[in-house]
């Protein structure tokens, strides 16, 4: 899937040492108004991966802006968006299904975890929702 390896270019960028890098592509490919360093960016990351490829993105750098995005899945695949809860609504995080870790987990692989791009094991019971990206 090539927006997962180009995701993957970015694996270990993180808000404090590629700043200017981050925000110029979120810029570029998701229309970023924002800086990396002050505002949540996991659904930037997202909608900037998606529109590089030519994907329709959710258009908002709200996290559950993804959930009524897309196709819904049922039984993720490798590149599905993953929505998940964290804290009190409005606030979740989005990220990209890599695979079932165990039972009871899936890895990702997305944007502000850590404050970095990265591979993050997520229990399922934060699990929102899986979406299945569709080309413009």
């Amino acid at each position: 899937m090539k927006y997962i390896k180009r995701a993957e270019e970015f694996l270990d960028m993180d808000e404090h040492n590629h700043t200017k890098e981050l925000d110029t592509y979120f810029r570029k490919y998701a229309g970023w108004k924002f800086t990396v360093r002050e505002t949540p960016w996991c659904a930037a990351f997202i909608n900037a991966i998606l529109g590089e490829a030519g994907y329709i993105t959710s258009r908002s750098f709200m996290a559950r802006s993804f959930l009524p995005w897309g196709q819904k899945v049922d039984v993720p695949k490798l590149g599905d968006v993953v929505v998940f809860s964290r804290g009190k609504p409005p606030s979740g995080h989005v990220a990209f299904y890599l695979r079932d870790y165990d039972r009871n987990n899936i890895i990702v692989l997305g944007g502000n975890q850590n404050d970095e791009v990265c591979r993050k094991v997520y229990h399922k019971s934060k699990i929102l929702g899986y979406r299945r990206p569709v080309k413009k």
